[in-house]
């Protein structure tokens, strides 16, 4: 039977401890969550199917397993991790993981659509996932609040779609978005061992030009990488313009020395002030 979501009834289990967690952070909550989805998601949908599988099993919230025995890893979004190594489940990881099953149990039918690359580093196949009806699994993460963005060159494909869902949940301040962790922060104010996903703003202080690499140097605390590879997709960014002007990044920061870096791959995770 369909709930007021257009979907059948959550799993009592999956909801109970998506409930017992949203309690436990209400401080930091002001949104409404419908299991298992909010509201009719952003579609973009696919200009072509390359591909149709059924589901085995669903690991987390970006990555899952075919019946044919393929991992199979989301283009397009990035979900908060399951425990492993023995830290602890990063806020929302299940609540992730839980709408996806709900969405694509066992043997459900799902369309495929390939990018430039096929398979990432880890052996695992890559594709634009749809569900049966044809709306994208990622833009309904993203726009839940229940995924980042992650755009990673040459995948770009429906990346602007992608990127306008995500849009809408960060206005919204839809899952993730209410959390602490995800809110911008200023560059000045990062301490030295931090790490992980955050959202980044400051001013540039200045370009740098290397022979790798270019660099944006924000505030004299973070220094954003941008591979010489990875130029190309920045050639509608002013770069060397930027220079005095307040950016914001989104991406993952980690320590190199007394530096913190962010390495920036696509210009979707770029955004700055145009001069008045």
């Amino acid at each position: 039977m369909a709930d007021g979501c257009g979907a059948r009834a959550p799993d009592p289990g999956a909801l109970a401890r998506f409930q017992a967690w949203a309690r436990r952070f209400s401080p930091y909550f002001v949104f409404f969550f419908c299991w298992p989805g909010i509201a009719a998601a952003t579609d973009c949908r696919a200009d072509r199917v390359d591909e149709t599988a059924r589901v085995a099993s669903v690991h987390d919230g970006d990555t899952l397993r075919l019946r044919d025995g393929r991992r199979l890893r989301l283009i397009g979004l990035d979900t908060p991790e399951l425990s492993r190594d023995g830290q602890a489940d990063q806020p929302l990881a299940l609540a992730a993981r839980d709408v996806l099953r709900h969405r694509l149990p066992a043997a459900a039918m799902v369309r495929l659509r390939y990018d430039a690359e096929r398979q990432d580093a880890h052996g695992r196949t890559l594709a634009h996932l749809f569900f049966a009806d044809g709306a994208s699994v990622t833009a309904w993460l993203l726009e839940q609040g229940l995924a980042t963005l992650l755009v990673i060159p040459p995948d770009l494909w429906n990346a602007d779609c992608y990127a306008a869902a995500e849009r809408r949940a960060r206005q919204q301040r839809l899952g993730v978005w209410a959390l602490p962790d995800y809110q911008p922060i200023a560059a000045a104010s990062l301490p030295r061992t931090a790490h992980g996903y955050r959202i980044v703003y400051g001013s540039v202080l200045r370009v740098r030009e290397g022979r790798d690499a270019r660099w944006l140097i924000l505030d004299n605390k973070v220094a954003v990488r941008i591979d010489q590879h990875d130029l190309a997709y920045f050639a509608k960014v002013p770069l060397n313009d930027l220079a005095r002007r307040e950016v914001e990044v989104g991406g993952w920061v980690y320590p190199v020395g007394d530096e913190l870096h962010i390495k920036l791959r696509h210009p979707a995770h770029l955004n700055w002030r145009h001069r008045e």
